[in-house]
């Protein structure tokens, strides 16, 4: 149900409890999801997050806007899906998926 209206009850709670959440600006820019453009931090994101709970994710648009879009990227978690999809934005990515913990052997020999 994550990123859907379902997620509303949810979505209440969790700004409660940003409400009061201290946000510092960031060093580095970091690209939301929910509206796939990077940003360095401060108040902005206590809206983000909420809105990442009942929003669609802009996955396309997150790669588009990093600053080195072919990566390398690691996905970790069972699936590959995420990978998948960054292959599918650009063939040329470089990505490794971490299913379980046996594959971070793999990491250290990746060079992206």
């Amino acid at each position: 149900a994550f990123h859907s209206p379902l997620m509303v009850p949810a979505r209440r709670r969790l700004d409660a409890a940003l409400a009061d959440v201290v946000f510092a600006e960031g060093t580095m820019p970091v690209v939301a999801n929910v509206d796939g453009t990077a940003h360095r931090g401060g108040p902005v994101w206590r809206e983000l997050l909420s809105a990442q709970l009942t929003g669609s994710v802009e996955f396309e648009a997150s790669i588009a806007n990093l600053p080195d879009r072919r990566g390398p990227f690691v996905e970790c978690g069972p699936g590959g899906v995420l990978g998948g999809l960054v292959r599918r934005i650009d063939k040329a990515a470089s990505v490794i998926s971490l299913a379980t913990p046996d594959d971070l052997a793999g990491l250290e020999a990746f060079d992206g």
